[in-house]
C-alpha cells in the first residue's frame, strides 16, 4: 500500500518435449534405495489400477538389510512411448534394533522446557511392560502464566535407550472450564473437517463453531454437545460442507453450564477449488450404508463418529457398503481414505 515492491520469490520449470496425453498412459514404475542401477534395471512397483496418466498405488517395500541410518526410496514411472520420468525421492531412518521388541522400566515429564534426559520428573513404572497405558496426575508449578503450554513425556526401556518425547498442549485459564482445546482444520473433498481435543472438562455445556470471511466477524454455523465433566482426552470433529473459493476462518465458543464462554484459537484455510462431495446411500441407513468416492480407488480405510465427536468405527475393506446395524440410531461423520484422498460424509442411522 505504501508503492514499495519486494524482493520477488524464484522457482525453476522445465518444459519437457514429450508432454503427457491420453496417448502415452503411465504403463510401469520402478523403485530403487540409495543406489540407483539404471534406467529399468531397479525394483518394480507393482501397479494397483488400470494404466493411466495419473497412477495411485500402495505397496510393502522391504528394509531387510539396511544400515541404520539414513536411506532415499527414489520412485520412476513409463509411459507408453516408453520414456521413463526423473524419479521423485524421500529420506527415511533406519532405527538401531528396530526389530528388537524390549520392555520399558522408566518414564518422565517435563513442562515447557527440557530438564535433560533422565532428570523429568517420574512417572512411576512398577514393572517392565510394553506398551505402558496408564493415566496420571500432573502437578502444575506455581506461578505458571496463563496462556499455551507444553507437556513432554518420554520412556526409557531395558536397554537403559530413552525415546524422543510425545507432545501435547494445554491451556491456563482462570475463566476456561477446559484444558488442552486447540482448533485445527484440514480441507477434504466434502468440506473444511474442523477437530479438536479437550484434556480435561468441567461443567462443560457446548461449543459453537464460528466462521468468518475476513477474520473479524464470525457468525455461528454448527453446535457440537461438550462432554460435561471428564479428565479424560476427548476428540471432538465438525464438517463444514458449505465452502466458497476464498480465505475462511474459524473459532469456538466453549459455553459453560453457568452461561460464561470462552473462545479458543483461530484456524484459517484457503480454498481455490470445488470441493467433491461423497455420495452416501440409504441416508438414512438402518443396516447397510453404501458410498460412492468418485474416482478414489480402495482399499479405503473407513472412519465414524458419532455426533459428540466420539470414535465408533474403523475399518478397512475394498468394499463400499457398511454394515451400521451395531451403531445407536443418531447422527454420524463418517471419514474415507486411500491414504491419497480424504472424502467425508455425514448420515444418519434409524
Amino acid at each position: 500500500a505504501d508503492g514499495h515492491w519486494s524482493h520477488y520469490s524464484q522457482r525453476l520449470i522445465f518444459i519437457s518435449s514429450n508432454s503427457n496425453s491420453v496417448a502415452n498412459n503411465i504403463v510401469a514404475g520402478e523403485y530403487l534405495i540409495d543406489a540407483d542401477p539404471g534406467v529399468s534395471d531397479a525394483l518394480p512397483v507393482a501397479l494397483t489400477v488400470s494404466p493411466g496418466t495419473q497412477v495411485s498405488f500402495m505397496a510393502d517395500i522391504s528394509t531387510t538389510g539396511l544400515a541404520t541410518g539414513f536411506h532415499s526410496l527414489a520412485i520412476r514411472f513409463k509411459n507408453s512411448l516408453g520414456l521413463w520420468g526423473q524419479y521423485t525421492q524421500r529420506l527415511f531412518y533406519i532405527t538401531p534394533s528396530s526389530t528388537l521388541i524390549t520392555n520399558l522400566i522408566a518414564a518422565e515429564y517435563f513442562i515447557d522446557n527440557d530438564p535433560g534426559i533422565g532428570s523429568g520428573a517420574p512417572i512411576e513404572v512398577s514393572a517392565p511392560v510394553n506398551p505402558i497405558d496408564r493415566q496420571f496426575t500432573v502437578p502444575l508449578p506455581a506461578g505458571l502464566s496463563e496462556g499455551a503450554h507444553f507437556l513432554y513425556v518420554r520412556v526409557k526401556d531395558d536397554l537403559e535407550r530413552w525415546s524422543l518425547f510425545a507432545i501435547d498442549t494445554f491451556y491456563i485459564d482462570a475463566a476456561l472450564p477446559v484444558t488442552g482445546m486447540k482448533l485445527g482444520v484440514a480441507k477434504t473433498h466434502s468440506g473444511h473437517l474442523l477437530s479438536w481435543h479437550t484434556l480435561t472438562e468441567t461443567n462443560t455445556s457446548h461449543f459453537t463453531i464460528e466462521h468468518s470471511g475476513n477474520g473479524i466477524n464470525f457468525q455461528s454455523i454448527g453446535t457440537i454437545q461438550a462432554a460435561g465433566n471428564s479428565i479424560d482426552k476427548k476428540t471432538y470433529n465438525f464438517l463444514n460442507s458449505k465452502i466458497a473459493t476464498g480465505m475462511h476462518y474459524y473459532r469456538l465458543k466453549q459455553v459453560d453450564r453457568d452461561g460464561s464462554f470462552v473462545f479458543s484459537n483461530i484456524a484459517a484455510i484457503q480454498t481455490n477449488e470445488a470441493l467433491q462431495s461423497l455420495q452416501l446411500f440409504p441416508n438414512p441407513a438402518s443396516r447397510e450404508l453404501q458410498f460412492v468416492a468418485g474416482q478414489v480407488q480402495g482399499p479405503f480405510v473407513i472412519t465414524i463418529y458419532n455426533a459428540a465427536g466420539q470414535l465408533q468405527k474403523v475399518v478397512k475393506q475394498s468394499d463400499t457398503r457398511i454394515l451400521v446395524h451395531e451403531l445407536p440410531v443418531g447422527a454420524y461423520f463418517l471419514s474415507i481414505t486411500n491414504g491419497l484422498e480424504v472424502l467425508s460424509g455425514r448420515f444418519m442411522k434409524e
